[in-house]
């Protein structure tokens, strides 16, 4: 298994392009209420009963989410909003865009210099999306996005390969008894 310590760096590029196709890729839907006996236009399709849904990217949810964070602390600012409604809405909007931001600040922080902190920090911070990312699938109409579906299998890959690798790195006796 010492090929995985000598692709990781490789493996970490990989990851970080796949990370990137996975977020621009479809992870929830829009939804709007359309009564049944009208039809979906494109780019909505029909989801359940009176709703159709528009797919939206992981990359649209930051976006989203981070301008709803924008116009609720300036609500605080102006005194147009509650304290109390702002933090709980906050701390739902900081840890859904912790899911989106941490694995790519993560990854390419590894990519720099993986130091054993680091690749520690990586593989929590992985393990956090992925339980994020199982939580959203949980909703049946979530199963049909393939950006999502990318995601989990991402972390996975992630969870598995830099695991074995820190594994490996950290057990140098046991390495070199292997392989002698």
């Amino acid at each position: 298994m010492s090929w995985i310590n000598s692709l990781v760096h490789s493996w970490r590029v990989v990851a970080l392009v796949l990370l990137l196709v996975a977020l621009i890729g479809p992870w929830v839907f829009e939804m709007i209420m359309v009564p049944a006996q009208y039809k979906c236009s494109a780019p909505y399709v029909r989801l359940e009963g009176d709703m159709c849904g528009e797919p939206k990217s992981g990359l649209w949810i930051f976006i989203y989410l981070g301008g709803g964070l924008m116009t609720m602390i300036w609500g605080v600012i102006s005194g147009t909003s509650d304290y109390n409604d702002w933090l709980r809405e906050a701390a739902f909007i900081l840890l859904i865009l912790s899911t989106l931001v941490l694995p790519v600040a993560s990854t390419l922080l590894n990519l720099k210099k993986a130091t054993r902190r680091r690749r520690v920090f990586n593989l929590a911070v992985w393990g956090w999306a992925s339980v994020w990312a199982l939580l959203i699938m949980l909703d049946r109409l979530h199963w049909a996005l393939w950006g999502l579906w990318l995601f989990i299998f991402l972390a996975a890959g992630v969870l598995i390969i830099d695991g074995i690798a820190l594994l490996k790195r950290q057990n140098p006796v046991v390495n070199n008894v292997n392989s002698g």
